[in-house]
């Protein structure tokens, strides 16, 4: 798919003059999306432009460039372009001062493929499952990691099960770059993803994604959520209905391929946050199902899954002395009751569930694995009860902050509220956030939040002072050397597509290890070296926002 992408490119002749640096969506638009770009002025005398049709070699517009305004995360001086009017589909080039600074296309289909990638993301990450070839083609792999007979940590043992007791948790999907599996972040990107399916249903009902599932009667996006949300039904204890935080090795091994990767494996310790996030996550799925007594089966795991950490509102995780894996500790779990309580309330409609949800609606921004409370207002505000309206103006609060900021930006994107945009996982950040301003699209309507949702998509795609495509393989310039143990693995020297990159990261905690970056300012606190696990790591709770925002893009056309 990358050489694709580059090809386009290469064919217009284009080239990216010292002078003046274009920031664009390499992606491409579609005729309907909002479709702006910025400009790096290194000579503000030069503001003229011009596109043209490179079908026609017509000048379809010009104009002069806004004033430049210092964007302060990169430092650099941005004048804005937006060229939504422009709908015909084609490929364009755009001069200032009579110089070619770079082109674009504009493609109905222009996401279809970057969607179909960024989906089977998941299904190229399954655990326990040999990856076939008619699937995977070069990325075909063994199995890895059956999880049949998984032990129990210590911290984990119970009165029925203890360290001589062996579980049976096959499936669900590696959790980023490492091999392990969580439920907090599992519970996120689950819901993440029945959102994309949720709402974009006909578009991902007719999206073959050339999975194993493909020729049920199921979307295709609905059989990978559910090869993970298998997974994570394993991980509760049935006797008592709390569930473990993650299952992992010991230690995270070496760069190596699943299926050598053979330490014994472990459940660890239950606790409130993975109850309560698993509770919400099986009671929002539950919704989805057409069978009703799969539904009634699934709506009594949540419940079950409610009532322990009813017995247990407080059981944070402690990592173990001997392990040393992904942490996703959590010190305050009151968005994981808020969470579980508005799915459980919405399913049930029960008053016990409503507890948690009186007089605390506020919110400060977008959801993340450790702040879910974003996600039990999304599904609050679009059910009708008597907490949707009041669920509606919350969100509305931060999706005005988040229009604010893009309306002031420099750079024409919503991330930059400020410099803690850019901490770990940035890009799930800006994606997240345009979630947050689709969802709330969706009850008032306001097309300005769609301008918004919009800038962040070409911000992830291209539109950032690195000019980084930061889904790999797609754009001109993607990220080659992912922290990703498969695809560092698989002897292919381009690594799966469809992953998006942690992203720019201004704490850069890997340098300690020898990561060199090149800037110390936010938003190019990058490097796209294996190594730093800080800027260049996946994670599926990072990619599901990269699908929601491909499915709406795609939807649109």
């Amino acid at each position: 798919m990358k050489f694709i992408s580059n090809l386009v490119f290469v064919c217009l002749g284009i080239f990216i003059s010292k002078a003046q640096i274009l920031h664009i969506n390499q992606v491409g638009f579609s005729p309907n999306s909002k479709k702006t770009f910025v400009i790096q002025l290194q000579d503000s005398s030069i503001r003229n432009y011009k596109i043209i049709d490179l079908g026609t070699q017509q000048i379809i517009k010009r104009g002069v460039l806004s004033l430049p305004e210092k964007w302060e995360y990169s430092n650099e001086l941005l004048s804005k372009i937006d060229i939504s009017p422009l709908t015909r589909e084609g490929n364009y080039v755009i001069k200032l001062g009579g110089k070619s600074i770079g082109g674009f296309k504009i493609e109905k289909d222009a996401y279809s493929e970057i969607l179909k990638a960024s989906c089977r993301y998941y299904f190229l990450n399954r655990a326990s499952i040999d990856i076939e070839e008619r699937y995977a083609g070069v990325y075909a792999r063994k199995a890895g990691h059956p999880d049949n007979s998984v032990s129990i940590h210590p911290s984990a043992k119970s009165l029925n099960r203890n360290e001589t007791f062996k579980l049976s948790s096959p499936g669900g999907w590696y959790d980023a770059g490492d091999y392990n599996k969580y439920i907090v972040n599992s519970s996120i990107t689950c819901y993440t993803l029945l959102r994309a399916y949720d709402k974009y249903r006909t578009l991902h009902e007719g999206l073959n994604l050339n999975i194993p599932e493909s020729s049920n009667t199921k979307a295709d996006l609905l059989d990978e959520i559910e090869y993970n949300l298998n997974w994570m039904m394993t991980m509760q204890d049935t006797s008592d209905g709390g569930v473990y935080h993650k299952l992992t090795e010991k230690q995270f091994c070496g760069f190596i391929s699943p299926e050598q990767a053979d330490a014994e494996r472990y459940v660890v310790m239950k606790t409130t946050a993975a109850t309560l996030d698993y509770a919400a996550i099986m009671s929002y799925y539950s919704r989805l199902i057409k069978d009703e007594v799969k539904q009634k089966e699934i709506l009594m795991l949540a419940k079950k899954a409610y009532d322990w950490a009813v017995k247990n509102p407080s059981v944070l995780y402690e990592q173990p002395i001997d392990v040393n894996t992904g942490q996703y500790e959590d010190n305050n779990v009151e968005d994981e009751w808020f969470w579980a309580s508005a799915e459980l309330f919405i399913s049930t409609n029960e008053q016990k569930y409503t507890k948690n949800l009186k007089n605390n609606f506020a919110i400060s921004g977008e959801a993340n694995w450790q702040y879910v409370k974003p996600l039990g207002l999304f599904s609050l505000a679009a059910s009708q009860n008597e907490f949707t309206i009041l669920a509606q103006k919350n969100l509305q609060i931060i999706a005005d902050k988040f229009l604010t900021s893009y309306q002031k930006s420099a750079n024409g994107t919503v991330i930059g509220i400020n410099e803690k945009d850019f901490i770990w996982g940035s890009n799930a950040i800006a994606g997240n956030q345009s979630i947050l301003l689709l969802e709330v699209y969706g009850f008032n309507k306001n097309l300005k939040l769609i301008s918004a949702a919009w800038s962040n998509i070409h911000y992830l795609l291209g539109q950032n002072p690195l000019d980084f495509c930061y889904v790999t393989g797609f754009g001109t310039k993607s990220p080659m050397h992912i922290h990703h143990r498969i695809s560092s693995s698989d002897g292919i020297l381009a690594p799966q597509p469809g992953l998006l990159a942690g992203g720019p990261n201004l704490l850069q905690q890997d340098k300690k290890t020898g990561v060199e970056y090149f800037s110390n300012l936010p938003a190019m606190s990058y490097v796209d070296q294996e190594s730093s696990y800080a800027s260049n790591e996946i994670a599926i709770n990072w990619n599901a926002p990269l699908v929601y925002l491909m499915s709406f893009a795609a939807f649109t056309k």
